[in-house]
């Protein structure tokens, strides 16, 4: 029977242990800049307050416009 050699053994487990750290300080970051105060979750709420804010107030003065037209055109 032939013995493997170092290389051959595979994934030992000091690097599976290392890699699976990296692996939850990676998701931990992730996890922040999705759900935190300031993280996309909140940005988008914000993004989307700020629109229909916005679409609000075009609205308005696209009625007032109208209303001076057809002022003018009486």
């Amino acid at each position: 029977m032939k013995r493997k050699s170092l290389k051959e053994r595979g994934i030992t487990l000091v690097s599976l242990v290392i890699i699976i750290i990296v692996l939850l300080i990676l998701s931990a970051v992730t996890i922040k800049l999705v759900v935190g105060e300031e993280g996309l979750i909140q940005k988008t709420k914000d993004a989307r307050n700020v629109y229909q804010k916005t679409e609000e107030n075009e609205s308005k003065k696209s009625n007032e416009y109208v209303q001076k037209l057809r002022n003018v055109m009486n």
